[in-house]
C-alpha cells in the first residue's frame, strides 16, 4: 500500500514487480490515457462518488465515465480484485479496456492467499480462501463487459484455472461504508491453484510476502476445495443487480402504496424503516423524485429481493422509472450501511417542492 494517486498521476508509476505490486490508498480510476485519478465518496453526487481533477474541481464519476465514454457504474459488474489486480501497473499489462474503476474496500473473514503452484512463468499467484478473523484491504473494481472477457482470458477460466463466483462468505465494505452483498470474484478452481496451508492453514499474503514465501513451498500442502461463494456457469456473466440485491423505495414503490406490488412478490424479507441522503421532492405528478443532496436526508424503506428476482425486477423498475427516457437514474447508493439501488431524480431534477416523506 502506497500514498493516494495525485491526480493524473500514470499508471505506470505503480510497478507491478514484486508481486502483488504496488496499490495505491484509497479509491481510484485509470483514464483512457492511462493516468490516474483519486476518488472520493460523495453524496451530494447523483452517482454517491466524485472524481478528483484538481485540488478544486471535482466531477460526478458518472459524468466522468459517460466524457470517457464508458458505460456508467449501474451497469457494471462490483468485482473483488486481491493480488496484482488491485495494481495500476497490471491493469495496463493485463490490457483490459479502460477507463478502469476501483474503489477501496475493507475484506473480513477472507484473505488474499499463496497458492499451491506457480504460473507458466514460473511465479507464484493467489487466490481469495475464507480465513475468519482476517481483515486487510483490497479494491472493487467496477467491471465492464470489456473488462470481464479480457480478466477471463488472463484468469483461465474457460480452463477451469480460476472460476467466477459470487461470494456468500466474509464481508465486503466500500470506504463509505456501505457492505456489498454478493461481489463477484475469481477464485482458484484447478489444484494448482487452491489454497496453500503451511501446518494445515491459508497463508495470507499480508502475512508473508513474495520474497519470504518462496523458501517456504517444501513445507506447503494444498488445500481442499472450500466453496465461498455460487458459481457463475461459463460464458456468462452476472448482471449487476444480481450481486446488490437491494432496492431502497421511498415513493410509491413503499409498502401501501400505489406501486408496491412490483417488488412484493419478489422480496427475500420484510423491508425495513431506513433513510437515504438526498432532497425529497414532490413532482406535483402522484410521485416524488429525490435529487443529489449531501445536507439532507429522505425517509423510506429498504427491500431486499431474492437474487434470481433481481435482473428481471430491475428491468421492471427501470420501464416504470423511466430510466431509459432519463427521467430518473438507478444509481448505486450507501442505505443503511448497505449498497442499495436507488431511483434518482435525473430529467425531472430540481421539480416540485421539497417534502419530509412522501405521503
Amino acid at each position: 500500500m502506497t500514498d493516494e494517486v495525485r491526480p493524473g498521476q500514470p499508471a505506470a508509476d505503480f510497478a507491478v514487480d514484486p508481486y502483488p505490486g504496488r496499490r495505491p490508498a484509497g479509491s481510484w480510476v485509470v483514464d483512457r490515457h492511462e493516468r490516474c485519478w483519486p476518488v472520493r465518496p460523495d453524496e451530494g453526487r447523483p452517482s454517491g462518488w466524485a472524481v478528483v481533477l484538481s485540488a478544486i474541481e471535482r466531477m460526478c464519476l458518472d459524468d466522468w465515465l459517460a466524457g470517457q465514454g464508458a458505460t456508467r457504474i449501474a451497469e457494471r459488474v462490483p468485482l473483488l480484485s486481491y493480488g496484482s489486480n488491485a495494481c495500476p501497473g497490471k491493469i495496463l499489462r493485463n490490457g483490459t479496456s479502460l477507463p478502469a474503476v476501483n474503489l477501496a474496500c475493507e475484506i473480513a473473514d477472507l484473505a488474499s492467499v499463496w497458492c499451491t503452484g506457480t504460473t507458466r512463468a514460473g511465479r507464484l499467484p493467489a487466490t481469495l480462501a475464507a480465513v475468519p478473523g482476517h481483515v486487510e484491504t483490497a479494491v472493487l473494481t467496477l467491471a465492464d463487459p470489456g473488462e470481464l472477457d479480457r480478466l477471463d482470458m488472463i484468469e483461465g477460466r474457460s480452463t477451469g484455472w480460476y472460476t467466477l463466483q459470487l461470494l456468500h462468505t466474509g464481508r465486503v465494505t466500500l470506504e463509505n461504508g456501505a457492505r456489498v452483498l454478493r461481489p463477484a470474484a475469481y477464485i482458484g478452481g484447478r489444484p494448482e491453484r487452491r489454497p496453500a496451508l503451511l501446518h494445515g492453514r491459508p497463508v495470507p499474503l499480508t502475512s508473508v510476502d513474495y520474497a519470504a514465501v518462496a523458501p517456504l513451498r517444501t513445507l506447503f500442502t494444498a488445500g481442499a476445495p472450500e466453496p465461498i461463494g455460487d458459481e457463475v456457469p461459463d460464458g456468462t456473466y452476472p448482471h449487476p443487480g444480481e450481486c446488490t440485491p437491494a432496492v431502497f423505495a421511498y415513493g410509491t414503490l413503499m409498502p401501501g402504496r400505489s406501486r408496491a406490488h412490483l417488488l412484493a412478490p419478489r422480496l427475500a424479507a420484510e423491508p425495513w424503516a431506513a433513510t437515504a441522503y438526498g432532497d425529497l421532492r414532490d413532482t406535483g405528478f402522484g410521485h416524488p423524485a429525490l435529487n443529489a443532496a449531501a445536507d439532507r436526508k429522505a425517509p423510506g424503506v429498504l427491500c431486499m429481493l431474492r437474487p434470481e428476482t433481481i435482473g428481471a425486477t430491475l428491468a421492471v423498475l427501470d420501464q416504470v422509472e423511466g430510466a431509459a427516457t432519463g427521467l430518473y437514474s438507478r444509481q448505486l447508493r450507501t442505505i443503511d450501511g448497505t449498497l442499495s439501488w436507488v431511483y434518482m431524480a435525473d430529467g425531472c431534477a430540481g421539480t416540485g417542492v421539497p417534502i419530509d416523506a412522501w405521503r
